[in-house]
């Protein structure tokens, strides 16, 4: 067994939040290009088309290396694609020419991160063996939401979120959270529990695990209830929140906004589950705020009556 980590921790004030996460969104040349717009050297950088066709998400991190993408709407292991991410750079990154990254003429949107003891994220990659086990996580207080994906078969994408302990859900699948203990992922202090559940630990398989808490002045991650109505603000957030991931306890796809999509409207959604390209559908309306954000879609996507709904919110 090998557990390669890259460790972050907690911070709180003080903190810069374009040192650890941006957005770039570009227009695709169809030829090599650099972007140097970052304050950091990203180690998660996560690639979507927007339109006009819906390619693949890519999703590459420093620890499986450049040229190893993984699709959250997809359950297959890793893809090498030599013309996709081409380097993590001092102040960016570089791609090549794949249509997932860098077609001509076709929108995009790069959500990077940085790792750093103060940041609340970490990476970790082990290799399954079988048997319930704790795999350090590296932060200095437990996680809060857990993603987890085999590199090296096709199984789903395992998620844990501090509020729906003991149970699980699985991208790309639009389901409810389910109950059972045997495929949920455990959150100590120090450590991830997981169970020999062949998507979460299977032996001889390789997994890659990304971890966060929330950080004050930073990403706050946590839930909500639907009303069915426009105006449904969440609050305390501490900051104006630019990126929101968001899914519900129900029938749902796995949401993300952000506000530099936005700059145009308060519709632009993309969906972690679906390469579908960008939607601009009214129904998951939601606006920034200086303290939190607002569903003003009605959508049961993002807003239905009574039902919870889980969320990662970045400054």
């Amino acid at each position: 067994m090998s557990i390669n980590k890259r460790l972050i921790g907690t911070g709180g004030a003080g903190i810069n939040p374009t040192d650890y996460f941006d957005i770039i969104t570009y227009i695709g040349n169809g030829s090599t290009r650099s972007f140097s717009s970052l304050n950091f050297q990203p180690d998660l950088v996560w690639f979507k088309e927007r339109y006009p066709e819906g390619f693949a998400h890519n999703l590459y991190d420093s620890n499986r290396g450049i040229y190893q993408a993984l699709n959250t709407a997809s359950t297959a292991a890793e893809g090498t694609s030599t013309q996709g991410l081409q380097s993590f750079d001092t102040n960016g990154f570089t791609v090549g020419n794949v249509n997932q990254v860098n077609s001509s003429g076709r929108y995009y949107v790069a959500w990077s991160w940085k790792e750093a003891p103060e940041y609340g994220f970490s990476i970790v990659s082990y290799t399954g063996n079988g048997v319930n086990r704790n795999i350090a996580h590296g932060l200095n207080q437990a996680a809060e939401l857990v993603i987890i994906k085999s590199t090296s078969a096709t199984y789903q994408w395992m998620v844990g979120h501090k509020d729906f302990q003991n149970y699980y859900n699985e991208l790309p699948n639009d389901e409810p959270w389910t109950s059972n203990s045997t495929r949920s992922i455990t959150l100590n202090t120090t450590t991830n529990g997981v169970t020999s559940y062949f998507k979460l630990n299977a032996s001889g398989q390789d997994y890659i695990m990304y971890s966060f808490h929330s950080v004050d002045g930073l990403q706050k991650i946590g839930t909500y209830t639907g009303t069915g109505s426009s105006g449904n603000a969440v609050t305390g957030l501490g900051f104006a929140p630019r990126f929101v991931f968001i899914k519900g306890n129900n029938a749902s796809d796995w949401l993300l906004k952000d506000k530099d999509r936005d700059a145009l409207s308060t519709n632009e959604t993309l969906f972690a589950n679906l390469n579908s390209r960008e939607s601009s559908s009214t129904t998951l309306a939601m606006s920034y705020d200086s303290n939190g954000f607002t569903l003003n879609g009605t959508s049961t996507q993002i807003n239905q009556s009574g039902v919870t709904y889980i969320y990662l919110a970045i400054a």
